[in-house]
C-alpha cells in the first residue's frame, strides 16, 4: 500500500458534480446499493452495483474539476510522476506475468494508459525488447506533455487522449488509473478494445472499502471515484461488450519499498498475505484488507 493523497481537504460544491442515476462503470439502471458516505454536503456515497460488482461514487466531479487537480497534482510531482516505489520491480512484475509476441512487422506496441512520466512502460518496453529482439512502440496516454524519445530499441511518444493511442495493441499497461475515470463505462470497452485479438492488459487497481471501515481511511473523494477489487474484476468478463479471459487475478503487488518504509511496506505484506493464501485455491478470498487488487486479462475475439 502507499496511500497518495490529491489535495486531501479537497471537497466538491454541487456545481463540480454531475448527479446520475446509472453505474458510471457498466451504465446499469437499476438501484445500486448504498455502502459508505464518502463527502457530506453535498452528500456523496459509495454504492455498489449487482451487474459489475464495482464500488462508485454516487455523484462524478465534472471533467474540468479532474483536469485541475490532476494538473495540479503533476505541477506538485515533476520529479515522481508514477505511484510506485520502484518502477523498475513493477516493470518486472509486469513481464513475469504476461507472453508478449509482436503481432505485425513493425514491433510491439505498448499502450501505458495514465502512464505519468512513462517510466514504468519504459522498462516493461526494454525487458521485452531483450526477450524478443523486436523494437518496441510505446504510447504513454495522460495529462503530461513529453516529448517523443527513443531509449536503445524503445520508442516512445505522449498523447492527451485515448482516441489518439494505438489499435492493435499487444500490450496495456493501466497500473493505479481506472479508479480515478469518472465515466469507465465509456473508457473501459474503448481501451480494451485497442488490444489485438490475444493481447494482454495489466490492470491495478485499489480496493479500500475494507480498509476504510476497519481504520476509518478516507476514499480520498473526488482524486478516488471507483473502488475495484476482486468481485468486480472476476465478474468483468460476464457483462464487458469485448469478449476477454482472466488470465491471472490477485493481490495486487506491495507499491513501497522497506528501504524507504519500512513500516508501511511491513504492514502491507502482512495485509496481503492471508488473501495471497487463499488465492492459491480461489480467486475470491474472503479476507478483504488487501488494499488493492491486479489482474492480468487477455481479449478472445
Amino acid at each position: 500500500m502507499k496511500w497518495v493523497t490529491y489535495e486531501p481537504n479537497r471537497r466538491l460544491s454541487s456545481v463540480e458534480i454531475d448527479a446520475s442515476q446509472h453505474c458510471p462503470i457498466c451504465g446499469y439502471t437499476g438501484r445500486r446499493d448504498r455502502r459508505r458516505v464518502i463527502q457530506k454536503e453535498p452528500h456523496i456515497l459509495l454504492l455498489f452495483c449487482p451487474r459489475c460488482f464495482g464500488l462508485s461514487a454516487s455523484q462524478m466531479p465534472k471533467r474540468e474539476v479532474m483536469d485541475t487537480i490532476y494538473k495540479s497534482y503533476y505541477e506538485q510531482h515533476k520529479q515522481e510522476r508514477v505511484i510506485f516505489s520502484n518502477s523498475s520491480r513493477l516493470a518486472r512484475h509486469i513481464v513475469s506475468m504476461i507472453e508478449v509476441s509482436a503481432n505485425g512487422s513493425d514491433g510491439v506496441r505498448i499502450t501505458d494508459f495514465g502512464g505519468g512520466d512513462g517510466s514504468i512502460s519504459l522498462k516493461v518496453g526494454a525487458l521485452i525488447s531483450a526477450q524478443t529482439q523486436r523494437l518496441i512502440r510505446v504510447q504513454v496516454v495522460d495529462y503530461v506533455e513529453e516529448s517523443p524519445v527513443r531509449r536503445g530499441s524503445v520508442n516512445i511518444e505522449y498523447v492527451r487522449e485515448l482516441r489518439d493511442s494505438h489499435q492493435d495493441c499487444d500490450l496495456i499497461i493501466a497500473s493505479a488509473v481506472f479508479e480515478h475515470i469518472p465515466d469507465l463505462a465509456l473508457v473501459l470497452p474503448e481501451l480494451i478494445g485497442k488490444l489485438r485479438i490475444g493481447g494482454a492488459l495489466y490492470a491495478r487497481t485499489a480496493f479500500n472499502l475494507p480498509l476504510m471501515r476497519l481504520f476509518g481511511l478516507d476514499m480520498n473523494y473526488p482524486a478516488h471515484v471507483h473502488d475495484l477489487g476482486d468481485e468486480f474484476w472476476g465478474n468483468l468478463p460476464k457483462w464487458l461488450s469485448v469478449p476477454v479471459e482472466i488470465v491471472r487475478s490477485g493481490p495486487g503487488i506491495v507499491e513501497t519499498g522497506f528501504r524507504k518504509n519500512f513500516i508501511r511496506t511491513a504492514a502491507a505484506y502482512c495485509l496481503k498475505l492471508p488473501s495471497r493464501i487463499e488465492c492459491l485455491w480461489t480467486r475470491h478470498p474472503i479476507f478483504k484488507l488487501y488494499g488493492g487488487w491486479e489482474v492480468v486479462m487477455r481479449r478472445i475475439a
